[in-house]
C-alpha cells in the first residue's frame, strides 16, 4: 500500500525520517495488538492466572527474555511463577502439573519443537495453556486454551524496527496491569513488602 511505502525505512534517508518512521511503525503495532486482542481475551488470561496454583512461563531463544521478565513480575506479585530456558526442566515440571496449573508460552513462530512439546505435555496433564504467538495460523494455536496474538511489521528490506517486541511488550503490560487492578491493595502490599525485604537485605 501507499501508506506502507511511505513508512518503509530506506538507506539514503536522514536520521529524522528514520526515527519518525520507527515511531509510526510502533504506533501501528500497538494499535493492531489492541485490535487483535479484545478485552475478553485479556480478562480470560487474567482470570486463569489468578486462579492458578502454579505457573510455568516458557520461551525459547529470544522469547526467553520476555518469559523471564513477566515471570519475575508475577513472582513479585506473589504468584507462584517459574521460568527456565532449559526445556528438560520444563517438561519434567509439567509432568507433575494438573488442571489447577497454567503453562504460559511465548513463541513468535508457534512452530518451535520445544514449545510444541511443552504444549502437548500440558494438554495431556489438562494444564491450561496460554500462548502468546503470531496472529498467523500455526500449530501452537491448536494446543492452546487461550491465544494472545502478536503482530509484526513486514518490510521489503531488513530495515525494519523490532516491532514484534513492541507487540509482545504491549500484551504483557496489558496482562500485568489488568491483573494488578483485580486486587490492587493485595498486590501492592505484597510488592511493597518484597521491596522492603530486598532493601533491608542489601542495605541493612
Amino acid at each position: 500500500t501507499e501508506e506502507k511505502v511511505k513508512e518503509e525505512i530506506v538507506v539514503n534517508e536522514g536520521t529524522s525520517s528514520t526515527n519518525q518512521k520507527i515511531i509510526q511503525q510502533y504506533q501501528k503495532m500497538a494499535q493492531l495488538t489492541l485490535e487483535f486482542n479484545p478485552p475478553q481475551v485479556i480478562d480470560q488470561t487474567v482470570s486463569a492466572l489468578r486462579k492458578a496454583r502454579k505457573i510455568i512461563v516458557f520461551g525459547f531463544g529470544n522469547s526467553n527474555l520476555f518469559a523471564e521478565y513477566i515471570s519475575n513480575q508475577w513472582l513479585k506479585m506473589g504468584l507462584d511463577s517459574f521460568c527456565s530456558a532449559n526445556s528438560h526442566i520444563i517438561f519434567s515440571m509439567l509432568s507433575q502439573f494438573g488442571p489447577q496449573d497454567v503453562l504460559f508460552l511465548i513463541s513468535e513462530s508457534g512452530e518451535t519443537p520445544e514449545i510444541l512439546k511443552a504444549a502437548r505435555i500440558a494438554g495431556h496433564q489438562n494444564v491450561t495453556v496460554i500462548s502468546m504467538t503470531r496472529i498467523q495460523k500455526n500449530r501452537l494455536h491448536g494446543y492452546s486454551d487461550i491465544v494472545l496474538k502478536t503482530v509484526n511489521y513486514e518490510t521489503n528490506t531488513r530495515l525494519n524496527a523490532m516491532t514484534l517486541r513492541c507487540s509482545q511488550l504491549c500484551l504483557l503490560d496489558m496482562i500485568y496491569l489488568n491483573l494488578y487492578k483485580t486486587d490492587f491493595e493485595h498486590y501492592e502490599k505484597i510488592i511493597t513488602q518484597s521491596e522492603k525485604l530486598l532493601d533491608y537485605k542489601y542495605n541493612g
